[in-house]
């Protein structure tokens, strides 16, 4: 069987990119049938987008500019005679490549949706699939939802089942051996005794990092041996980081990675380095910083918002205190938004953001800063444990084996042109090398 997987190319250092390269090689090791062609997503002025990347006799890489690229995925089905087709992103993207392919080619979708209202404005994509795992709990709640109420519409039905992120645990792990992180806070002249907060996430409006730095900055007004580190890649969409940390007055103490890539033992060395991690979006489908955090020990600040919520409340989860919309537990703090608008976009026709008020995240902030001792290296060892019980790599590698095995294209199903993958595009430009 041939499977064409679409999604980030696994070069970036992006969730998406992270996560489908262990699902790859997942699918690879126990399905032995299974031949995978992955269509990575990269813009680069140094990529050769007329390349294959042959891994090995089971697994070639091949570069494209964007998701709107249909073209060269048509290209791509009709040269390595493509079966079956497993899509991981953000349904925006795409919307056409999902309607016009859907008549001629099985299609499994690895799918995420921030929050409520239920979006049965997706109705079209959700029934161009034969199958559909969901990121987070919510977003089984809301694709369930869609094809529940609009099943009259449509005369097939797709698979939907939860699938949630998960971590591997030579990538993310607790270190019992503290002597590294003792000497990165020395090369980066952070005391032993600073506390240290960790930001991983784009530079982007709704990964909230503006109200991060604020909130730290009036934090630090108190606690002046407060460190914030930030993972980021800059985006269009993002702000002059340095600006604001030296508007606010937090400059010294603030510490920036900007890289789309980043050796994964270094993250989480710095994970394990930090004290808590903070995520505090307006809108996060799942949020794998929160996942990678826990798995590796250490606690989280997080909005109670999308897939947030899944990662913080597994296991015993002992509470701590609560105060207002504040919850202190053994696994960190999550936050109830304070406030909720509704929005619109070209890829949402509606949506809710959340959004946490600054008191509550720097309550969060002044809660772990005087409960450190509360999270030794056996409680540590606890977050990490539960964490890997409850996202465990192996089952959701069998539920997508099993889905991808058992997809055949179902001829009743939603599509907007019938194609035929045999007839769409002759093959031009592609050479093979070995990678």
């Amino acid at each position: 069987m041939n499977l064409l997987v679409i999604s980030d190319h696994i070069a970036l250092n992006s969730g998406v990119a992270n996560q489908i390269k262990s699902l790859m090689n997942g699918l690879l090791s126990v399905n032995k049938d299974i031949n995978i062609i992955s269509a990575g997503v990269i813009k680069s002025k140094d990529v050769n987008y007329s390349t294959i990347q042959k891994i090995n006799d089971r697994f070639s890489i091949i570069p494209i500019e964007s998701y709107d690229s249909v073209d060269n995925i048509y290209n791509i089905i009709n040269y390595f005679n493509i079966d079956k087709v497993l899509i991981i992103t953000d349904p925006r993207f795409y919307f056409n490549f999902f309607t016009k392919l859907s008549a001629s080619i099985p299609i499994i979708y690895w799918h995420v949706w921030d929050n409520y209202p239920v979006p049965v404005f997706n109705d079209n994509i959700y029934f161009s699939c034969e199958a559909i795992g969901c990121i987070s709990k919510l977003t089984y709640n809301c694709v369930t939802s869609v094809v529940e109420s609009r099943q009259k519409n449509f005369p097939n039905k797709p698979y939907v089942f939860y699938a949630p992120h998960f971590c591997l645990k030579n990538n993310f792990f607790l270190m019992d051996d503290r002597t590294q992180l003792l000497n990165l806070r020395k090369e980066n002249n952070i005391k032993e005794e600073d506390f240290v907060i960790l930001f991983n996430s784009v530079n982007m409006w709704r990964k909230n990092l503006q109200q991060v730095i604020y909130t730290f900055s009036e934090f630090n007004k108190m606690y002046k041996n407060s460190k914030l580190i930030i993972k980021t890649i800059n985006t269009q969409s993002g702000f002059d980081i340095g600006y604001l940390t030296k508007y606010f007055g937090c400059f010294d103490d603030v510490k920036v990675i900007d890289t789309a890539t980043l050796d994964v033992m270094f993250l989480n060395m710095l994970y394990n380095l930090s004290d808590v991690t903070i995520n505090i979006s307006t809108a996060e489908g799942f949020g794998l910083s929160a996942l990678e955090s826990l798995c590796a020990g250490t606690p989280v600040i997080v909005t109670r918002t999308g897939g947030l919520q899944d990662s913080f409340n597994v296991g015993s989860n002992e509470q701590f205190d609560k105060v207002n919309n504040v919850e202190f537990t053994e696994r960190g703090c999550i936050i109830t938004p304070s406030f909720t608008r509704l929005t619109s976009s070209y890829a949402a026709c509606f949506i809710f953001e959340d959004f946490v008020a600054n008191s509550d995240v720097i309550m969060a902030f002044e809660f772990l800063y005087k409960n450190r001792d509360k999270f030794d290296l056996q409680k540590k060892k606890k977050i990490s444990d539960d964490t890997f019980l409850a996202f465990n790599g192996d089952t959701v590698i069998e539920k997508f084996n099993d889905a991808i095995v058992k997809a055949e294209v179902d001829s009743r199903k939603f599509y907007n042109n019938i194609l035929s993958k045999d007839i769409i595009y002759n093959v031009e430009n592609i050479h093979i090398t070995n990678f």
